[in-house]
């Protein structure tokens, strides 16, 4: 099976059991029969016996849920299942092009507030580490790098949106070296040196952010629902 196939075949199963799982906790009972959440048998209430949600085909309890429990949206059922995330599993799932309003504020809500999101956040970042190595983009590059999630900036163009952009600062380790392939003579330089030249240091700068900004940004957005902006690059020694 191909690569590809297989992760299409996944995910319809994975979509297939989550559909099921948010409307199970409404449909046990059907009419005059209980239908068991998790194999499917029937059985008449009247004929139920002492043990009355009981599956005496599989051995499931299908006592229904509390009341706050079944009023749970689809979107906190999955995150209670699979862990606060916005991916593109999740989209995917529940048929999505974006994110709405609405489930940025059920999210916010489910982690519990935003000072709860970042500070998150932060403890997540404060154990990550990154590495970009040789020749992943034109020039090359070899350093490894660390975030620290810094202020928070307001949005102010969308105002439905309940999340803010937050400023990161980047702490490059080591220095980091670029490779100067287009050069009459080409070199490998310091990246903390590179950028303060005249010519070309602006544009180096620019690649790097650009570099950080790609690796972290999937991290923030699929995690936290966060937009980073880079506040400050850093050269420090491990």
């Amino acid at each position: 099976m191909s690569p590809f196939l297989y992760l299409y075949v996944m995910k319809e199963i994975i979509r297939s059991v989550l559909k099921q799982y948010t409307l199970r906790l409404t449909e046990s009972i059907v009419g005059d029969r209980i239908v068991c959440d998790d194999c499917g048998w029937a059985w008449k209430i009247e004929e139920g016996g002492d043990d009355l949600y009981m599956c005496h085909q599989c051995g499931h309890d299908n006592t229904p849920q509390k009341i706050t429990e079944s009023k749970k949206s689809p979107y906190v059922k999955y995150w209670d299942k699979y862990g606060p995330n916005i991916d593109d599993d999740f989209l995917w799932s529940f048929g999505l092009q974006g994110i709405t309003p609405e489930i940025g504020k059920e999210f916010l809500d489910y982690v519990g507030g935003y000072n709860k999101l970042i500070e998150k956040a932060k403890e997540f970042f404060k154990y990550k580490f990154y590495h970009v190595g040789d020749g992943e983009r034109d020039g090359g590059y070899d350093f490894n790098f660390t975030v620290d999630i810094g202020h928070t900036i307001e949005r102010t163009q969308n105002s439905d949106n309940p999340f803010k952009d937050v400023a990161i600062n980047v702490n490059i380790v080591d220095n980091g070296t670029v490779d100067l392939l287009f050069n009459e003579r080409p070199t490998t330089e310091w990246i903390s040196e590179i950028i303060d030249d005249d010519e070309i240091g602006w544009e180096i700068e620019q690649e790097v952010k650009d570099l950080i900004f790609d690796r972290i940004l999937s991290d923030l957005e699929g995690r936290f629902l966060l937009q980073p902006t880079i506040n400050e690059l850093k050269f420090i020694p491990r």
